[in-house]
């Protein structure tokens, strides 16, 4: 069996108390895990990624990443697992050079300046940006910026990586070199995004939130007609929410499932959003 890593037991959370945007959300996440979140804007993708490491703490309910709870004593070890790329690269790079940048967590691991370098080396060839090395941040382009945040977490070598819609200012070669780093990294990644592409080719496991705050979510098989393309239907079982927060009464019932989805085709992704 795969190790848990991510662990949410019915976790509400709201802005100023009379915005709920999570309600009752129960879901677990496995070591070598994949999953595509997906939803309208607004209906709390950033925030639950937010929660995973700790940026917001008021909620309610359990939050548990490798069997730690996030709560505030213990958000530094929480986040020596997990990188997180945010949604705004200018909220994620404030050193002077795309160097320093992805040299800061490596560095503030105590890791010896040799070690630092070889990292720092090593996440800019995987993405193919070495040319920026000693770029200063404000001279670089959107695209860049994204690329150089990227760097930033593949330095700190995490068991867990979160990106908040990554393929946003990227251009079509780096969204491709973004989509195999992505299919390389052999460990639980959760991508927040809007790119449905994307989502079809990196992801197994998809979560859709809708506006009254619960998840549809399935399980799922790339079955590609061409290797490299976005070509292709998902096949696989789907619990399907008739009520807000069936998804996790399934889950009490033991996955007592709805009727089930034998294809899911990436053209009838917008239609579910519409419960």
């Amino acid at each position: 069996m795969s190790h848990i890593h991510i662990n949410f037991e019915h976790v509400n959370y709201s802005y100023e108390k009379s915005v709920t945007i999570l309600q009752d959300i129960t879901f677990t996440a496995h070591e070598n895990d994949s999953i595509g979140l997906i939803g309208a804007n607004g209906v709390g993708k950033s925030t639950l990624l937010k929660l995973l490491v700790g940026l917001n703490l008021d909620y309610e309910g359990s939050i548990r990443v490798e069997e730690m709870p996030v709560v505030k004593e213990m958000i530094p070890k929480v986040r020596e697992k997990i990188g997180y790329v945010f949604q705004d690269s200018d909220s994620q790079l404030f050193m002077s050079t795309v160097f320093e940048d992805v040299a800061f967590a490596p560095r503030n691991y105590g890791l010896p300046e040799e070690e630092v370098e070889k990292r720092v080396n090593h996440a800019l060839k995987q993405i193919h940006i070495e040319h920026l090395r000693d770029k200063q941040i404000y001279k670089m382009s959107g695209g860049e910026k994204k690329m150089a945040s990227i760097a930033t977490i593949l330095a700190m070598t995490p068991d867990i990586i979160l990106m908040d819609e990554p393929s946003i200012a990227l251009d079509p070669r780096n969204r491709r070199s973004l989509i195999h780093i992505l299919n390389d990294f052999e460990h639980l990644k959760i991508i927040a995004s809007h790119d449905l592409d994307m989502i079809l080719e990196t992801c197994s496991l998809v979560i859709l939130m809708s506006g009254r705050a619960h998840c549809l979510r399935w399980r799922c098989k790339r079955n590609f007609d061409e290797p490299g393309t976005s070509r292709g239907k998902w096949t696989g079982t789907a619990v399907l929410p008739a009520e807000a927060g069936v998804v996790e009464k399934a889950e009490k019932n033991k996955r007592k499932q709805q009727p089930v989805i034998s294809e899911i085709k990436k053209s009838d992704i917008p239609r579910l959003y519409c419960f």
